[in-house]
């Protein structure tokens, strides 16, 4: 979730915006708990904008005071990181012992390398990477060729049109996906 910031602070009146006031259910149940605060004397929200309006009477309501408690409502801080054992618990073996547990205390293993950071790890990757490049090139070259001749635009394009059918084809799955209702 974002943070919420104020937008606006003028007597009276105390202006939000953050993506977590987009949500519509949630723009409306922060807007019904911040309107039953005592001193509010209206709270309006729109989802759309992700802005949440507030009037409120200033001589009952500190602003500083509303605006700490509506962000801590609507954007609370992150739980506390957990604490340390005391020092009277046992704590995991950092590897596997001959008299270790493995299914208790499983060893992290580093996580795989992304398909991104090493170009021949994945062959798959590579491929698609090379496809979008070849898009990529003979569109820029098609347009070029247009200096030179229909023919050659016309058979850059076709390349072009190639290269478009085997990236389709990679990505069929996720458009049928995309397409069904």
């Amino acid at each position: 979730m974002s943070a919420v910031k104020v937008a606006s602070r003028l007597p009276g009146r105390l202006r939000l915006r953050g993506d977590a006031l987009r949500r519509p259910r949630r723009n409306q149940e922060l807007r019904a708990q911040i309107a039953a605060w005592e001193g509010v004397t209206a709270a309006e929200g729109n989802p759309a904008t992700g802005g949440l309006l507030l009037r409120y009477d200033p001589a009952r309501l500190d602003p500083a005071e509303l605006e700490a408690r509506a962000l801590a409502l609507i954007d609370p801080p992150p739980p506390a990181p957990p604490q340390a054992p005391p020092a009277h618990v046992a704590t995991p073996p950092h590897h596997y012992g001959a008299h270790s547990h493995p299914h208790r205390f499983p060893v992290k293993r580093p996580a795989a390398a992304k398909s991104g950071t090493n170009p021949g790890a994945n062959p798959r990757a590579t491929a698609r990477h090379l496809t979008n490049i070849a898009m990529l090139a003979t569109m820029a070259g098609s347009l070029a060729a247009l200096a030179w001749g229909k023919k050659l635009h016309a058979l850059i394009g076709m390349a072009h049109v190639g290269f478009l059918a085997l990236h389709l084809l990679d990505h069929r799955r996720k458009l049928i996906r995309d397409l069904t209702p």
